[in-house]
């Protein structure tokens, strides 16, 4: 490129606040910026493949006991720190993504979560944390096809 006089930007634009920029010759990505919500912040400590699935451990990743206990074997959760859940913003979080089918894996939806959340119910608990009760997000057209 330096023999053409060409800059990585001259070759390529790319908006500000979408977790990519050009430096100089680089092409840096920002994971963080790039992903849709719900943004995950927390020092990663373990990164590797099982199957088709990319696995992230933040922290220790030492399992905790849920109280009260999970409903469902097929859940997202959510312990300790703060957590920005679109309007909902969470100290020392207590959140759990409860699968209303548990008979096949929790299809949840990072970029159209609200409508699951929607299409669902919640429950607080007595330690004042939250069970959001969701639809799979293939299940969603499905539900709305039978309502009248």
């Amino acid at each position: 490129m330096k023999l053409f006089s060409v800059e990585m930007d001259d070759m390529l634009k790319v908006e500000p606040g979408h977790g990519v920029w050009v430096d100089d010759n680089d092409l840096i990505l920002d994971p963080q910026l790039m992903l849709p919500p719900p943004h995950i912040r927390g020092k990663v400590t373990e990164v590797h493949v099982e199957g088709d699935t990319l696995v992230q451990t933040l922290g220790t990743g030492a399992p905790h006991a849920l109280r009260p206990a999970a409903v469902s074997p097929n859940h997202i959760y959510w312990r300790g720190g703060a957590l920005k859940f679109g309007k909902l913003t969470m100290a020392n979080t207590d959140l759990e993504l409860v699968d209303m089918d548990p008979k096949d894996p929790f299809d949840f939806s990072a970029r159209r979560w609200n409508d699951q959340l929607v299409a669902g119910f919640s429950k607080n608990t007595q330690d004042r944390g939250l069970k959001a009760h969701m639809p799979d997000f293939a299940d969603l057209h499905r539900r709305a096809s039978r309502q009248p």
